[in-house]
C-alpha cells in the first residue's frame, strides 16, 4: 500500500460525495492507495448513508469507514494515522476535492521517504461556481521558479496546511495532532514533523488540490477576540515546547516565523 488518504467528516452534506468520487477515478492503480473516512461526533443516520454510498460507488477502491463518537478533526486524523496502511499520507477535508492524477503525480514526485510533497491548489467559490486562485497557489508559482529541492524554512508557508500534500509516514512516526487546538493545529502538526522533513518537493501542476468556499461555512470571525489571543499564547507555547525538545533537529528561523505568524494573524483578525 503506498498512499493512505485520510478524510475526516461530521454530518456531511452532498458534498462529501465529490470528495469520495475524486478518488475513486484517480489514475493511480487502485490497489496502491486506501481510503480512511473518518465519521466523528455523529452516527446515524451518517454511517448508514457512507457506508451504502461506498458499497455503490467504490468498486475496487479500498475504502474503510470508521466512526467515533469523540468530534473533532484532529481527533479523527489520529485514529486514521493509526489504522493508515500507507507508506505515505494524504489529509483531505470532506468538502474539498482532486484532480484525476492527483495521487499518481504526488508519488511521481517523492524520491525519498523524507521528502513531503506539495500540490498545486485551486480554490472553488460555491456562491458564483467560480475558480480562483488561493493563497498557497500564489507560493506554489513563486517557489516553483526556484529549485525543487526546498528547505522547511523556504517552504514554510507550504507547510501551515496538512492537506495539498504528500507526507511519508516516517516523517509522520509517533506526532499525532494536538488535539486540545480547533484553530492552528495543521501548522502545529507540520512543525512538530519537520524535523524529519529532508526537503520539500512541489508536484506538477496537474495535481490540484480543490477547495472549497462554502457559503455555510462558519466563519472563524465570530470567534472572540479573547478567544484568540488566549488561543494564539498557548499555540506559542506549544511551538516552543517542541523546539525545545530537540533544538538541534528543529530549525531556529522556521519556528520564529511560526511564532511570529502566530501573532500577525491574530492581530489582524482581532482588529478586523
Amino acid at each position: 500500500m503506498e498512499i493512505s488518504v485520510i478524510i475526516p467528516t461530521y454530518k456531511p452534506q452532498a458534498y462529501l460525495w465529490k470528495c469520495l468520487d475524486s478518488l475513486f477515478i484517480q489514475t493511480l492503480n487502485k490497489s496502491e492507495y486506501e481510503i480512511l473516512i473518518i465519521l466523528n461526533g455523529c452516527n446515524e443516520p451518517y454511517q448508514e448513508k457512507i457506508q451504502t454510498y461506498l458499497d455503490n460507488h467504490s468498486v475496487g477502491c479500498n475504502a474503510i469507514l470508521l466512526q467515533t463518537d469523540l468530534a473533532g478533526v484532529s481527533n479523527a486524523r489520529n485514529i486514521a494515522i493509526d489504522n493508515a496502511k500507507g507508506r505515505f499520507i494524504c489529509f483531505i477535508d470532506d468538502d474539498d476535492w482532486i484532480s484525476d492524477h492527483y495521487l499518481e503525480l504526488l508519488l511521481k514526485a517523492n524520491k525519498d521517504f523524507n521528502c513531503v510533497v506539495e500540490s498545486n491548489v485551486l480554490d472553488y467559490d460555491e456562491a458564483n461556481s467560480t475558480y480562483k486562485d488561493d493563497y498557497l497557489t500564489t507560493v506554489y508559482k513563486t517557489l516553483a521558479t526556484k529549485t525543487n529541492d526546498l528547505s522547511v524554512l523556504a517552504a514554510r508557508r507550504l507547510l501551515s496546511s496538512s492537506c495539498c500534500k504528500l507526507i511519508p509516514r516516517e516523517v509522520i512516526g509517533d506526532v499525532r495532532f494536538n488535539k486540545d487546538f480547533k484553530i492552528g493545529e495543521d501548522a502545529l502538526f507540520m512543525a512538530e514533523v519537520s524535523k524529519d522533513i529532508l526537503h520539500v518537493r512541489l508536484s506538477e501542476p496537474e495535481a490540484i488540490y480543490y477547495r472549497r468556499l462554502r457559503m455555510d461555512s462558519a466563519s472563524r470571525s465570530s470567534v472572540s477576540s479573547r478567544y484568540r489571543i488566549k488561543n494564539a499564547l498557548s499555540l506559542c507555547r506549544q511551538y516552543i515546547k517542541i523546539y525545545l525538545s530537540s533544538p538541534t533537529k528543529y530549525s531556529l528561523p522556521f519556528f520564529i516565523n511560526r511564532l511570529m505568524a502566530v501573532a500577525k494573524i491574530t492581530i489582524k483578525l482581532t482588529l478586523s
